[in-house]
C-alpha cells in the first residue's frame, strides 16, 4: 500500500476521478439544481443544467444565439459570469488533473502538486460559482412566486451538483497523496544513501 502511494497510484487514481466528474458534469443530460413546487394545485418541476433548462414541456437551451450578440447590455451578467465560471472551472480542473498525471509518470513531486492544486482550485470555483448562480440568480428568480404563496420557494442541488463535489473531493485526495510521491526508486534509496 504504502508503495502504491510513494509511486504516485493513488494520485493518478484520485486524477482519473476528478477528471471523469468534470467530463460527467459537462453533459447536458446531468442537470445540477431543480425546483420542485405545486402551484394552484398543478405539479412542476424544473430542472437546471449547465447547457439547459428543462420543463415537463421541453428543454430551452441556455446560452448565446445570434440574437444574443445583438443587445450588448446583456454581455456582462453576473448570471452569465456564474455560468461561464462554472463551465470554465469544470474544462480547466479536468485539464490540470490530465495534464497531472505525466508528472506522476515521471515522479515529479513539484510538478504534480501543483497541477493538483490547480486542479482542485478550478473545481472548488466551480462549486462556488454554482452556488452563487443558484442564490443569487435561481433562487432570487422565484421571489414573485415566493411572495404569492407566503412560503420561501428555493431550487434544490441535484445529481451534477453532487457530482462535481466529489469530483473536488477526488481532486483534493490527489493533492495529498501527491505528497507521498517519492523522487528516487525504492533500490536507489537504501538504508538513508542514494547511489546513482
Amino acid at each position: 500500500m504504502a508503495g502504491c502511494a510513494s509511486r504516485g497510484g493513488f494520485t493518478a487514481i484520485f486524477s482519473l476521478l476528478a477528471i471523469a466528474a468534470c467530463v460527467v458534469a459537462l453533459l447536458p443530460s446531468i442537470k445540477w439544481a431543480q425546483f420542485k413546487a405545486e402551484i394552484g394545485g398543478e405539479k412542476g418541476t424544473l430542472d437546471v443544467s449547465l447547457w439547459e433548462a428543462c420543463t415537463p414541456e421541453g428543454c430551452t437551451k441556455i446560452g448565446r444565439s445570434v440574437d444574443y450578440w445583438k443587445n450588448t447590455t446583456n454581455l456582462k451578467t453576473a448570471a452569465g459570469a456564474e455560468r461561464d465560471g462554472a463551465i470554465a472551472g469544470l474544462v480547466l480542473g479536468g485539464l490540470f488533473a490530465l495534464v497531472a498525471l505525466i508528472p506522476v509518470c515521471c515522479r515529479s513531486k513539484c510538478g504534480t502538486m501543483v497541477l493538483e492544486f490547480l486542479s482542485l482550485a478550478c473545481i472548488a470555483a466551480t462549486l462556488f460559482c454554482l452556488v452563487s448562480y443558484k442564490t443569487n440568480s435561481l433562487d432570487k428568480s422565484l421571489d414573485p412566486l415566493s411572495d404569492l404563496a407566503d412560503k420561501k420557494y428555493k431550487y434544490s442541488y441535484t445529481t451534477g451538483y453532487y457530482i462535481i463535489a466529489a469530483g473536488a473531493g477526488a481532486s483534493l485526495f490527489s493533492l495529498l497523496t501527491s505528497f507521498c510521491i517519492k523522487k528516487n526508486s525504492d533500490y536507489e534509496d537504501l538504508d538513508g544513501y542514494t547511489f546513482a
